[in-house]
């Protein structure tokens, strides 16, 4: 819960900075950044963050020749890029956890409300969106599709495991 309250409060508060420009010229192609922009600004400030993370962080791993820094960054900077299809503002994410977790789940699994699932859904729209415009690389793609299946994950895929934790903090 004392994680949903930071979400909830850095959601409010994002900030853009001169840096983060830098990483987007930095890891992402034109058409990249170009979707990446039409993300809210509170999801493109979490973004940025789980990248900034997830760069530090590859020090830290045992197999780090394993892990490319610019592949990790771009899994960071557009692992929630679906939700730029179908969105939902600081508040109404807040209620919709609330409500769901009041209701141990049913909310979600019997709501009909397309921006809803579809918010609930952005791995698989955003490994299709990013397929659209040509990303194809395998690890990218899986990582997007896979980064809110922490038990189903392969064991031997660092940047899903890395990302996760990532996710998970920011």
């Amino acid at each position: 819960m004392i994680y949903r309250i930071k979400q909830f409060f850095l959601g409010i508060i994002s900030f853009f900075y001169k840096d983060d420009v830098i990483l987007l010229d930095k890891y992402l192609t034109k058409s990249e950044k170009k979707l990446f922009m039409q993300m809210r600004k509170s999801d493109r400030a979490h973004s940025f963050r789980v990248c900034k993370e997830a760069i530090k962080s590859i020090n830290n791993y045992k197999n780090i020749e394993l892990i490319e820094e610019k592949k990790m960054a771009k899994c960071a900077l557009l692992h929630d890029i679906g939700k730029v299809k179908y969105s939902l503002n600081t508040i109404e994410k807040a209620l919709v956890i609330i409500i769901n977790k009041l209701t141990v789940g049913r909310f979600l699994k019997y709501n009909k409300y397309k921006r809803i699932n579809n918010y609930y859904n952005h791995p698989v729209l955003g490994k299709e969106m990013l397929e659209k415009i040509g990303v194809y690389d395998s690890d990218i793609l899986y990582c997007i599709e896979n980064h809110h299946n922490a038990i189903n994950i392969e064991e031997d895929n660092l940047y899903l495991k890395l990302l996760i934790r990532c996710d998970d903090h920011n």
